[in-house]
């Protein structure tokens, strides 16, 4: 798992899906999961809760969502 930080403030984390560790989003599970069905779940879940979505440099799914200023 990683963790990353801007201006001292966590802003991401990272983590392996296919060793994990397992963490789950609404009761999915985010590691080990078949990749179709979890991006799948993801695409879903941004677009219920306002998310934005992106893919890394190494083509992974990130789920973010823009939070207001202040």
């Amino acid at each position: 798992m990683k963790a990353f930080y801007d201006a001292g403030k966590l802003t991401c984390v990272a983590l392996d899906a296919v060793t994990g560790p397992q963490v789950f989003l609404s009761g999915f599970p985010l590691a080990g999961s078949d990749p179709e069905q979890g991006q799948q779940f993801l695409l879903d879940h941004a677009t219920e809760h306002g998310n934005c979505l992106l893919y890394t440099s190494d083509d992974s799914l990130s789920v973010f969502s823009v939070a207001s200023p202040g």
